[in-house]
Parts: C-alpha cells; structure tokens; sequence
C-alpha cells in the first residue's frame, strides 16, 4: 500500500454508484453483518452459539478500540455486501468480504476494498493482505494492483450420519 516516492496510496478501486459503506456500530447492525456474511458465502447461518461468542468479540472491540473493524456495503437501506479488517503492526488484513451474488460487479466489492485500505493507512499499516477466492474475488484484486504471493489449501470435513449419507461440512469458519 505504499507509493514509490513513499507515501500511502490507495488500491484504484472507486466508489459503487448508489452504495455507501458504513462501519458496523450497533448490535442490529453486527445482527445484519453476521446474517450478510453466511447468506454471501452460501454458508449455513450461524448457530446461536457462535453468534453470542462473535457478538462478545465485537462489543468489546468495539469498547475498547471504539470502532469494530467491521463494515456494512448500503444500496439505499439494504445491506449488499460485507468485509472485515484487522491491523497488526503494519499490516492490514482484510477478511471476509462478500456482495450478494444479484448485485455483484457492480463495483461494491472494490468500494468495500478501498473503504477497508483508506481505514488501514489511515491508522499506520504499509501493507494490505487478503486471502482470496481464485474464481471470485481474486482476479479482481489482481486487476487493482495486488499480487499472489502464496496459496491457501481449505479442506472440511463432514461427519457421517446413522445412515452413511454425507449431512455435509461440518460448521467451522476458516478464511475464504
């Protein structure tokens, strides 16, 4: 995230027309943020379980920081999309964005991106790193300036019922 001559620079993504991103302030607006990122990456909704330890972590980030790191993408009054960010020393580490898939490419993603990148330079960090989907979000970080510089192997493991069928993944939340 650093110029040549040494100052910050932004990754060139615009601004979404008719989307605003917000960070994430309020209970109802984390409820919202949890419900956006299952339903944007096709997973299962949260189990109660998870929500109440996710909602701890953000109340109290959000007491102590006084900001969550958490950030909602508005088309007017509907939630479209969804990212997180966390900052370790000089390093921006952009998680979990998404855009429902009706409204994708149409520039939310990026906007989400920027939103995220100004926040990080703004708050000391030289460096943004994002673990990318090699079909989704991947090539469209590459387009703005981002490079790969290793790869990420997911693996899930689903647990077998009475019957021998497969119910699926077992629910875990691991990067995408």
């Amino acid at each position: 995230m650093t110029a040549p001559a040494g100052g910050p620079r932004f990754p060139p993504f615009g601004s979404a027309e008719g989307v605003t991103v917000r960070e994430v302030r309020t209970g109802a607006e984390f409820d919202v943020f949890l419900d956006l990122t299952s339903s944007v990456s096709g997973e299962p909704p949260f189990s109660s379980e998870s929500r109440a330890g996710f909602r701890a972590d953000f109340e109290r980030v959000l007491r102590e920081a006084g900001r969550s790191d958490r950030f909602l993408a508005w088309g007017g009054a509907a939630p479209i999309g969804c990212a997180g960010l966390e900052i370790v020393g000089e390093v921006a580490r952009l998680w979990r964005a998404g855009v429902r898939p009706d409204l994708r490419g149409r520039g939310t993603y990026g906007h989400l991106v920027r939103v995220r990148s100004q926040e990080a330079i703004g708050r000391g960090a030289a460096l943004a790193l994002r673990i990318a989907r090699v079909g989704t979000s991947g090539p469209i970080l590459k387009q703005h300036g981002f490079r790969a510089v290793g790869s990420v192997r997911l693996f899930c493991a689903s647990r077998p019922t009475s019957a021998g069928s497969d119910p699926g993944p077992l629910r875990g939340r691991a990067s995408d």
